[in-house]
């Protein structure tokens, strides 16, 4: 799993690049590269599915997720968030 999260944080600034070309191809006005990259909803995080986690955490190595006692799962900070899930104080600071 960590191997796939290092893939993921490599391709972000390739797709920033992405944008920026596109961007300046079209004379349209689009979101501008620090606005996707600022966003950060789709930035992938680690929850517990036990009944009683609250958290998300930004790394799946985070000592807190060692006491999981269901699956560890990958989901977007926007759909943790939006399932009530708060920071980790260990893996956020």
């Amino acid at each position: 799993m960590q191997k796939i999260s290092s893939m993921k944080k490599l391709c972000l600034p390739l797709f920033a690049a992405a944008v920026c070309l596109l961007a300046s191809c079209d004379s349209a006005p689009t979101a501008s590269v620090s606005d996707i990259v600022a966003d950060g909803d789709a930035t992938p995080v680690y929850i517990c599915t036990g009944g009683s986690s609250e958290k998300y955490h930004t790394t799946d190595t985070c000592s807190a997720l060692a006491s999981c006692s269901k699956a560890v799962r990958e989901v977007t900070l926007a759909d943790a968030q939006s399932k009530g899930r708060t920071p980790c104080k260990r893996c956020n600071k």
